[in-house]
């Protein structure tokens, strides 16, 4: 008898049978006092009977509850997945962001160097051109020193002769000498 109420299937209960111990528990008679003083193993018994039908009457409780929990861990679960999908997605987006924003650093760095490029050479134009207009004048000044010079080098073999002839005399040779 033991035996057979340690492997009951308390969760195979029919309700018909709860039926009809619930008036079979509530009679004076099933009471514990009663039952202790005319047999202990009956009074065991009727323990566990009772402790059966309160389990069943939890169970209506319970299972409703586990079933709804069941459902929120099924909805939690897709919600989960969602929230897991959108993350990832997020997490591209981000990565692809962050890719964007080093090429649009590193196309910023190339702008900057490019524009200082740009003024730098801008800066040496400008002092060409001022270089060359400036030059442009001396182009006159250069051409009137060619012709004179040029006519000089027709008289420079006469002049060295007569500085050579005025250092000699002026210079420390005695009259003697000379």
């Amino acid at each position: 008898m033991l035996t057979n109420c340690k492997d009951f299937k308390k969760d195979e209960i029919k309700p018909e049978l709860i039926e009809k111990l619930r008036p079979l528990i509530d009679a004076p008679e099933y009471d514990d006092n009663v039952l202790k003083k005319a047999s202990v193993a009956a009074w065991g018994l009727s323990k566990w009977v009772r402790a059966m039908v309160q389990y069943d009457d939890a169970m209506k409780i319970v299972k409703p509850k586990q079933a709804e929990l069941a459902e929120a861990k099924g909805q939690s679960a897709e919600a989960q997945a969602l929230w897991d999908s959108a993350l990832e997605k997020l997490r591209a987006v981000e990565a692809q962001m962050k890719l964007l924003v080093e090429e649009l650093d590193a196309a910023e760095a190339r702008k900057k160097y490019l524009q200082d490029e740009f003024e730098n050479a801008e800066r040496k134009l400008t002092r060409a051109i001022q270089l060359i207009s400036k030059l442009k004048d001396e182009e006159k000044n250069w051409e009137k020193s060619l012709i004179q010079n040029r006519a000089f080098k027709t008289c420079l073999v006469g002049d060295i002769i007569i500085s050579s002839g005025i250092i000699a005399y002026l210079g420390v040779f005695t009259t003697e000498y000379r």
